[in-house]
């Protein structure tokens, strides 16, 4: 898949298909079990979808899938969706997992359960991308990371905290869809930040709960 954007996440699949959908300049793709977006500034609206994973029960009300999603494979459920709201929008369905060999481009946005798998992908695209962003989610407590200029790009190493650090639990059990929403609303709202050439915030943590919000 040749793209300008990947966008790679397990939280809001569908949330962030739709907050894409009026980017005519966005392709997505979903990736192990997560998302994938790809934007060109001459593609027709296409969008390419990678993920393995199939839909389930937990995912109707953290994800925005429907009930009649479940058992179907998330590339071909997203895309059904997409084309109920736009059938003009071209979208090519890959079911497979994030691999490092996967072409992209400018922008990578990543939105994983793992630290581990966020590590991973993190070395495999920062060379090859411009804006990197990286959606964190559990519970109400939200955080948005940002690697778009040198200052974010040396802060961003710091955040990717070994697995046995990370806080328990897990994110699609504990999260509703009104958090990954504000997740997603974030993290295209600094994209769109980047394209207007605007300083983007390297680091955005939110806690719903408590009505804390710090931004770096």
């Amino acid at each position: 898949m040749n793209a300008s954007v990947v966008l790679v996440l397990s939280l809001a699949t569908a949330v962030l298909a739709v907050a894409l959908l009026r980017e005519r300049r966005l392709r997505l793709a979903l990736s192990d079990g997560k998302w994938a977006c790809n934007w060109r500034p001459s593609a027709c609206g296409g969008w390419g979808l990678v993920d393995f994973d199939t839909v389930e029960l937990t995912n109707i009300t953290t994800q925005g899938y429907a009930a009649r999603d479940i058992g179907q494979s998330k590339v071909l459920a997203t895309a059904a969706a997409i084309n109920r709201i736009d059938p003009g929008i071209c979208i090519t369905p890959m079911r497979d997992r994030y691999r490092p060999k996967l072409e992209i481009g400018a922008v990578v946005f990543c939105c994983v359960d793992s630290i581990n798998t966020r590590a991973a992908i993190w070395r495999s695209v920062q060379s090859r991308c411009r804006f990197w962003a990286d959606g964190r989610m559990l519970g109400e407590v939200l955080r948005i990371l940002v690697a778009a200029d040198l200052e974010g790009r040396r802060h961003y190493p710091s955040t990717l905290f070994s697995a046995t650090e990370a806080q328990t639990g897990n994110c699609t059990v504990q999260s509703t869809l009104y958090a990954a929403s504000i997740v997603a609303g974030l993290m295209i709202h600094q994209f769109t930040r980047w394209l207007r050439g605007i300083a983007v915030d390297r680091d955005v943590s939110v806690n719903l709960l408590a009505g804390e919000w710090s931004v770096l």
